[in-house]
């Protein structure tokens, strides 16, 4: 098993690019004691197993790759439209206003072909999705998956109205809307929005699922914003529908404080919020739903889309028009008959054999069982998206183009590099060799310089400027877009292919990449730094729950009892008691190795985190503990990512950019010489030449950051990895002014938002018309949380 080390980590004022050697040493002799275990950890990443328990009715996903790859056009997003301003003051300054809806939609071309309805008619494949669009529309014909590309220019002040509109279209305008449920199974047991105040109970049984309104709150990705703009976890809303439940939250707790400091207060509604933002650097930043605890399900369910930033001047001399190509890359899995696919339930076992679950006491002796009964860690699916569109081909000309690149899936990481293909669809090598990446930016604007390169490893939320010469193919050819991941080296290869065609009469000629330039290089981080900072990554395996180590045939499968007066795992206040040691601190193996089971494994991960050691009293911290980093406004920081876990994690960190100073591979630090002085060499990623939001951590890996903050308020680092995020690996961070007082969202935030369900009964009634729709088909249901009361089936419409 494992061992973790613990130490004290101090901040301190530094001007230059050094690393604490006594840290480093004590990490590196942590993680290169433990090699042999980390090479079998890696070998075959949770992530990348197929889910065995797909339900009856899924698409046939080999047969659906061989008929219908490279056979659906490609579709660039269109532009979101702007909406009328409104006419107070307040908007006089605005240079842009929009609003913007998110719907429950029907749509026809992610996937191509039929399917057989229950008539046995053969249909075309639809897919429900949650989308954005224009609120003025009625038709939904401009709400998309991706949404629209909200496009303005650097220095424009942007204001957006987010509304809240995931309820049925009534069949006539006096009959009441209705809200909808979520498309995937929302669980109750994770830290989530929770409107109905459950306290930590769930209607229906233990492991009931949500059947009410979903929140959504929508946060500007990458944007230096202030904190009531920013899209805070908290912040979320849920639509005014006329059905919602009698003593529901219709906001989240963060709401009421955040309207009073917007200058848009009084056009903040009970199902909106109206965010403003402005940028002075050219930057692809993008946007998405981020409620807190459903993340992972709203952006899965279609709610993003780019937003682009542009800058007239830097960007004179790059392809646009038709030679600029947005690309959202994602995975999904579907049904047959074009429905989205989501898992329910934790990482698939034996069907034939039921492991606790959230609550449920264990036979072991450990304690109640810690896994959620409709989470797990991992999500990856074979059928890959570009902008919405399954296996997309595009026509190309003999031209240089630009690929404005975001990675969007959920939890799923792309390696991308280029094959070309010739008429007979053979590889050309040669021609293959000639091609590549030429990487220009980042999510931020402009890198110091282009890199030229044949592969890239992205994970979700990165994105990317790139470059790309078919000049050099030609008319007649193919280039195919490829996923060869290092991380899954058995997965889908296929993502887009390029055809390259002639020019029209009177167009061209050819332009080649080497004709183009950007000149907006970003600015280089302060020399001096106010403190460094020791943020660790990882996932946390069940405390209570063991069972066959993974190698193990998946019929023996089963949970496993302690004997009587086996060792205890060790409790969080046993390591707590070491925080103030200066020296490394083993924890002891809590299982005895004369005991018959010892060999046998925690089920993991069942929670991921992020979490300081010093001075937090919490190890580790999940995103309700208290508040561990107060940066100042103005100041600069270094934070260190420390990656204790198996798998790579993409780290966002709102409110701004920072820029990546290099990568400390801990399994090949040389730590005699880290003993002798010397400081050990930084590996640099060349997309990372610039600003950027976002980082991808490898797994023993210190990824070190420079961070400069801009606007006080309470905001949030995370895992991007969204699977991960909804469960806790997210934590608040406060921006303090240069008094050093935290703001009051950072004191209430603190404090649990003064306990909003306080205020809310914990018997939650449905109206009583519930029944009129007689095409609803839930129940009529009265349930007391308090006595984890059943749903009342009695009166079904």
């Amino acid at each position: 098993m494992f061992l973790f080390l613990l130490w004290v980590c101090v901040g301190m004022v530094v001007s230059d690019n050094n690393v604490d050697l006594q840290t480093l040493e004590i990490l590196a002799g942590m993680v290169q004691s433990a090699k042999e275990e980390i090479a079998a950890e890696g070998r075959v990443p949770a992530v990348c197993r197929l889910p065995d328990d797909r339900p009856q009715g899924t698409l046939d996903e080999d047969q659906y790759i061989q008929e219908w790859a490279y056979k659906l056009p490609y579709r660039k997003p269109q532009s979101m439209p702007v909406a009328a301003r409104p006419s107070g003051p307040e908007f006089d300054d605005v240079d842009k206003y929009y609003e913007i809806s998110a719907r429950k939609v029907t749509l026809e071309g992610i996937l191509g072909g039929t399917y057989i309805n229950d008539e046995g008619v053969s249909v075309p494949r639809q897919t429900e999705v949650f989308a954005y669009g224009p609120a003025e529309e009625s038709d939904n014909s401009k709400f998309s998956f991706p949404a629209a590309t909200i496009d303005v220019q650097v220095h424009d002040k942007v204001v957006v109205k987010w509304i809240n509109e995931l309820v049925d279209k009534p069949a006539q305008r006096k009959d009441p809307k209705r809200f909808v449920e979520h498309l995937f199974a929302v669980d109750q047991t994770l830290h989530w929005a929770d409107p109905e105040c459950h306290h930590g109970q769930n209607h229906g049984g233990p492991h009931g699922l949500y059947h009410g309104p979903v929140p959504l709150v929508t946060h500007f990705h990458g944007g230096s914003t202030n904190e009531q703009s920013d899209g805070h976890p908290d912040n979320w809303v849920l639509p005014a529908a006329d059905n919602l439940p009698h003593g529901i939250r219709t906001v989240g707790p963060a709401y009421s404080h955040f309207r009073e400091r917007s200058q848009y207060a009084d056009y903040w509604t009970q199902d909106s919020v109206v965010a403003d933002y402005k940028e002075d650097r050219a930057a692809h930043l993008w946007y998405h739903d981020h409620a807190i605890g459903i993340t992972r399900l709203n952006v899965h369910a279609g709610l993003l889309g780019n937003f682009f930033i542009r800058d007239a001047a830097a960007e004179a001399q790059l392809p646009s028009g038709d030679f600029e190509l947005p690309m959202v890359i994602m995975d999904r899995t579907f049904y047959d008959n074009g429905t989205v696919w989501f898992p329910d339930g934790p990482q698939p076992q034996n069907k034939n054999v039921r492991l606790p679950l959230s609550g449920e006491p264990t036979c072991n002796g450990l304690g109640a069982s810690d896994i959620a009964p409709h989470w797990r860690p991992g999500l990856s699916g074979r059928i890959h998206l570009v902008n919405g569109v399954a296996f997309p081909s595009a026509s190309v000309y003999p031209n240089c183009y630009r690929w404005r690149l975001l990675q969007g899936s959920t939890a799923k990481s792309f390696t991308l590099n280029m094959t070309v293909y010739n008429q007979h669809d053979e590889i050309n090598k040669e021609l293959t060799d000639q091609m590549f990446f030429r990487v220009i930016g980042g999510g931020h604007g402009s890198l110091n310089q282009p890199h030229d390169v044949k592969t890239i490893f992205l994970m979700p939320s990165e994105r990317l400027d790139i470059l790309v010469d078919f000049s050099l193919i030609p008319v007649g050819m193919k280039v195919e877009l490829r996923n060869d991941n290092w991380l899954c080296p058995n997965e889908v290869k296929k993502i887009m292919m390029f055809n390259v065609v002639q020019f029209p009469p009177n167009q061209g000629p050819s332009r080649s990449c080497s004709t183009y330039s950007s000149n907006d290089p970003p600015p280089p981080p302060s020399s001096v730094v106010a403190r460094t900072r020791q943020i660790y990554i990882q996932v946390h395996p069940s405390k209570s729950v063991l069972a066959d180590p993974p190698t193990t045939p998946k019929d023996t499968i089963q949970e496993y009892c302690r004997p009587a007066g086996s060792p205890q795992v060790p409790p969080i206040n046993w390591l707590q008691n070491q925080l103030n040691l200066q020296t490394p601190v083993q924890v002891p193996d809590p299982f005895d190795p004369s005991d018959p089971t010892a060999n046998l494994k925690p089920i993991q991960p069942v929670v991921a985190t992020l979490f300081t050691l010093s001075p937090s009293p919490f190890w580790p911290q999940h995103y309700a503990d208290p508040i561990t980093e107060y940066p100042q406004v103005g100041d600069t920081e270094i934070w260190e990512l420390i990656n204790l876990s198996a798998f790579p994690h993409p780290i966002h960190i709102h409110e701004g950019s920072f820029t990546v100073l290099g990568h400390i591979n801990l399994t090949a630090v040389d730590i005699p010489a880290v003993k002798r002085g010397q400081q050990p060499p930084q590996e640099t990623v060349p997309w990372e030449d610039g600003l950027t939001d976002v980082v991808a951590v490898k797994p023993y890996t210190m990824t070190r950051l420079s961070i400069e903050f801009h606007k006080n308020g309470l905001y949030v680092y995370h895992c991007h990895l969204l699977t991960h995020e909804d469960r806790d690996m997210m934590r608040p961070f406060c921006i303090t002014p240069e008094n050093g007082v935290p703001d009051l969202s950072c004191v209430q935030a603190d404090h649990g938002w003064g306990n909003p369900c306080a205020a809310h009964p914990v018997v939650v009634q449905a109206p009583t018309d519930k029944c009129q729709d007689k095409t609803d088909k839930r129940p009529n249901w009265t349930v007391n949380f308090m006595n984890k009361g059943a749903a009342d089936t009695s009166q079904s419409c």
